[in-house]
Parts: structure tokens; sequence; C-alpha cells
């Protein structure tokens, strides 16, 4: 296993174990607290349809991620790797980064909706999840997203197995372009 899996794995582990069920805790509180509160203000209708939104992307990344990113990245650094059964880093990552996107949008769409007069008074669990968004989703996935960079420039073993997992190794021996 190459030196560098040691830190991508405890980001990983860091995912699976701390923010991934702590944001799913904020999202389930919050839509609950906003069932609860409903009936008070029209406007939360509004507020926990993008809650559930958020909570659906959400819930379908942490299932990429855990299904297919993680194990793919960790295998990248194995230096017994089996290019075969790796699927295309490049494209899960680009898909991941879709899903990110569409998360800080649903975030973005909450903090506005938020910012309605009637909704500043009552919208704790709702301000809770932009808040926790903001403040420790989005810097871990830049964090993460930087760490794969640096993996992809700086470590041989990362983008010699990427190449190869990609198919480009394979068809560049083929055609004589190494």
């Amino acid at each position: 296993m190459c030196k560098h899996a040691q830190h991508l794995g405890d980001q990983v582990k860091k995912f699976q174990e701390i923010t991934y069920p702590h944001l799913t805790i904020v999202l389930t509180h919050a839509l609950h607290c906003n069932a609860a509160n409903r009936a008070a203000i029209p406007e939360k209708k509004v507020a926990k349809e993008v809650i559930h939104a958020i909570q659906t992307e959400f819930h379908s990344l942490i299932t990429y991620e855990q299904k297919l990113v993680f194990p793919a990245i960790l295998q990248l650094f194995d230096h017994k790797h089996n290019s075969k059964h790796t699927p295309d880093l490049a494209n899960l990552l680009k898909l991941t980064k879709s899903k990110e996107h569409k998360l800080h949008g649903y975030v973005g769409t909450l903090h506005t909706i938020l910012q309605i007069e009637a909704l500043q008074v009552h919208s704790g669990c709702e301000t809770r999840v932009v808040s926790q968004f903001e403040q420790i989703f989005f810097p871990d996935k830049q964090v993460w997203n930087q760490l794969i960079a640096d993996r992809i420039n700086n470590c041989a073993c990362f983008r010699k197995n990427m190449i190869q997992a990609s198919g480009f190794h394979s068809t560049a021996q083929k055609t004589g372009n190494e």
C-alpha cells in the first residue's frame, strides 16, 4: 500500500464515522422540527421541500461514495492493484462533484428562503442545516477534492493506477502512442 493511502483513508473514515452521520441527524431533525411548526407558518412548507431535496441528494452521494468512490480510490493505492476491476475514477469524481454542486445549490436556496421575514424567528432547525453544511460538509469536501488532486499530481502509484483503470494506458499501448 502506498504511503499516501493513510491520509486519504483517514479522510474516508472521518466522512463515514463523523461527518455523514452528523449531517444525517441534522437533516432528520430539521425535517421533524419543520413538520411540527409547519401549521403555524405556511412558508415552512417550501423550506421542508428544500430540506427533503438536500436529504435525498445527500443520501445519494453517501451511497455512491461508500459503494464506489471510496473503495476505488483506496484500491488505486494498492501496489497489487488490478485495473480490470476498478471503475473509471475520473468519471466517478465528476459525478461526485456534480452531486456536491447540487447540494451547494440546495443549501443556498434554503439560505435564501430562510431570509423571508416570517421564517427568521422560527427557523432554528432549518438554519442549522445551512450552517452545518457550510461549516462542516463543504470545507471537508474541499479538503477531500484537494487531496485527490494532490494525489493525482504528486503520487506516481495513484496516477499510474488511475490511468490504467481509465483504459487510457492499454489504448496508448495498442496504438503505440505511449
